[in-house]
């Protein structure tokens, strides 16, 4: 059996997304199926390390209208972020960066723990400990233990978005699930959050990669 051994063995298609870095080939000794993943600014085709290269081949050419869609989408938004460097951003707006990479996280950390503590205040839910740190696919975390985790790039987007941000991981201090039971805690202390919750559907891959240098 003939098995996927390198870039040259795929469709001249998927090579064009390859070669100008908007895709890439993951063998993996541990993934189970063949499968093509999309992040924000790319296209991954997961491919287990013995799977027969007629297998991959016709998965690729079977999901070729997905994989198209999503790479044009990681197009675009590269391009956007392009026009970001130099800038960072500032509720939601475009503003001057520096550089100072460690600067703006103690920025964001700051007005994040702040957030906070006067949320945790006003609804009653304190958790046990705050931290923050660079997630690259989650916004915050609330453990059983009562610990909050928030992504420090979340201190660039507009305040009420931290804010719903803030109060979604406090309100998991009370209820664990996405029971309509949460959803109505969340509401309760905020009940616009569903526009909230739609800017960081439509903006929130460009808070997760900014600032671009």
């Amino acid at each position: 059996m003939a098995y996927l051994r390198s870039k040259s063995d795929l469709p001249s298609w998927f090579q064009g997304w390859v070669s100008s870095g908007i895709a890439d080939v993951r063998r993996s000794p541990r993934a189970r199926r063949i499968r093509v993943v999309a992040d924000d600014l790319g296209v991954h085709l997961v491919v287990p390390s013995r799977v027969g290269l007629g297998l991959a081949l016709g998965f690729l050419e079977s999901n070729r209208p997905w994989v198209d869609r999503h790479a044009n989408v990681a197009v675009a938004r590269r391009a956007t972020l392009e026009s970001w460097r130099g800038y960072r951003m500032l509720e939601g707006e475009r503003s001057p960066f520096d550089g100072d990479i460690a600067g703006l996280r103690k920025e964001c950390a700051s007005a994040l723990k702040n957030l906070v503590a006067s949320e945790a205040d006003r609804t009653g839910l304190q958790p046990t400990v705050v931290a923050l740190r660079a997630m690259r696919t989650r916004w915050g975390s609330c453990s059983s233990g009562g610990r909050v985790c928030l992504n420090w790039r979340l201190g660039m987007a507009p305040e009420r978005v931290r804010r719903y941000v803030v109060i979604h991981e406090l309100a998991h201090l009370k209820q664990g699930d996405h029971s309509s039971r949460f959803w109505a805690l969340v509401h309760r202390w905020w009940p616009e959050w569903q526009m909230d919750k739609a800017w960081l559907r439509e903006h929130g891959w460009l808070v997760a990669n900014l600032p671009h240098r």
